[in-house]
Formats: structure tokens, C-alpha cells, sequence
């Protein structure tokens, strides 16, 4: 019996509705989602606009097949633990500098790392810091050199 009140109570509801022209369908508030942050670096007072290779896939993958970096912009490398990484231009259609970061300052740099076309694995130049680092940053060619950027100038983060 409560059923069938149930059921007629329904269908009263949907007739009303339905004359009225108009459905109102009810849905829940969704909260405005904040847009994600794009991480900035900042060395020697410039900022640049970066792109976290913060996972073994990102890392494996980085830049290699793409046409271009934005003029400020990079691709940070994120390592657990500081090693003496090894880098290389596979697949790379750009030349880069390579900025290699200890203890939050600059280190070293490759600058000027040239893309090798055609040339086998086995054979591709492997650049590696000459002491364990904990990040590498790789930048348009030539960025390091039109930015006064040195080994010992604070690199600074903002995630």
C-alpha cells in the first residue's frame, strides 16, 4: 500500500512538472577548481617557466621529439637521491644548455649541447656533472650565456 501511494505520488510529480514546461533538475555545487600552477625557477634574478620531469618515465622521455622550448622556458629534472646523472641528445630537434643543480645553486653547465641526427645510440656524446647533483635543468641553447648564469648563482624554486 505505501508502494503504491508512493508510486502515485510519482507520477503526480511528474505531471505537474511536465505541465509546467519545465524540468528542474537538481546538481550539486562544484567547486571551482584552482588552475594548476606552473612551477618557476629563478637563477641570477631571471625566472623561467618549467616543466617537472619528476617521474623515470618523465625523465627517460624528456624533451626528445619536440620542436621547440618556449624562450623562457625549461624542463627541471627532480632525483630522490644526487648521483652523477648521465644526459644525452636522443631524439632531440634543438640544441639545449644543460644546467646541473647541487644543494640549490648552480654547479655546472653543458652549454650549447647539440642535437646528433642520425647518429647511433652507442655513439651519442653522454654529459654527465663532474659530482653527484640532485636536479638538472635544461634550457634553450645559449639561455645560460644571455643571462649572466654561472656555476654558484641560487637557483631558487617555487612548486
Amino acid at each position: 500500500m505505501a508502494s503504491r501511494k508512493f508510486l502515485i505520488l510519482l507520477l503526480a510529480s511528474a505531471f505537474i512538472a511536465a505541465s509546467c514546461n519545465q524540468i528542474v533538475l537538481w546538481k550539486p555545487q562544484q567547486q571551482a577548481q584552482p588552475e594548476e600552477a606552473q612551477p618557476i625557477i629563478e637563477i641570477g634574478g631571471k625566472e623561467l617557466t618549467v616543466e617537472l620531469a619528476d617521474t623515470v618515465e618523465k625523465q627517460l622521455l624528456g624533451l626528445s621529439g619536440r620542436e621547440s622550448l618556449p624562450q623562457n622556458g625549461g624542463m627541471l629534472f627532480i632525483f630522490s637521491e644526487s648521483h652523477r646523472y648521465t644526459f644525452w641528445m636522443k631524439n632531440m630537434n634543438f640544441p639545449l644548455d644543460i644546467i646541473w643543480i647541487k644543494d640549490g645553486r648552480v654547479f655546472e653547465i653543458n652549454a650549447n649541447a647539440q642535437p646528433e641526427p642520425g647518429v647511433k645510440d652507442s655513439e651519442l656524446k653522454i654529459f654527465i656533472p663532474s659530482q653527484a647533483v640532485d636536479r638538472v635543468l635544461e634550457v634553450n641553447a645559449g639561455w645560460t650565456s644571455e643571462n649572466n648564469i654561472n656555476p654558484g648563482d641560487e637557483v631558487m624554486f617555487r612548486f
